[in-house]
């Protein structure tokens, strides 16, 4: 016989932090990854909008700040392919819209 425990709402907070804090340090590293002054600086700002979300207990939250995650890595993937054509500056900057959707979807949850 299996019992599953259901996880606390101290728990799920934690958790969430956790995540929040691990989107931070990921864009963080895409700070030093690029070499593009206006990334940077755009990258920077992104990163303090992350770092101040207010963590929460809610399902909700803990998938976006998954999507958040999957989002950084999408763009991580981009900046490391090191293409500076024209194509690929439009999906990069296409990637960085979308991150900041999902970050003003996930502080409208509060």
């Amino acid at each position: 016989m299996f019992f599953f425990k259901k996880k606390t709402n101290a728990e799920k907070n934690k958790n969430d932090r956790d995540m929040i804090e691990a989107n931070s340090k990921m864009m963080e590293a895409l700070i030093v990854l690029t070499d593009n002054a206006d990334l940077k600086a755009e990258f920077k700002a992104i990163e303090e909008q992350i770092k101040y979300i207010i963590p929460l207990v809610d399902d909700k939250a803990a998938e976006m700040d998954k999507k958040i995650k999957n989002a950084i890595s999408d763009i991580k993937i981009e900046l490391v392919k090191d293409r500076a054509d024209d194509k690929a500056t439009a999906k990069l900057n296409g990637l960085v819209k979308d991150l900041k959707v999902l970050i003003a979807e996930r502080k409208a949850l509060v």
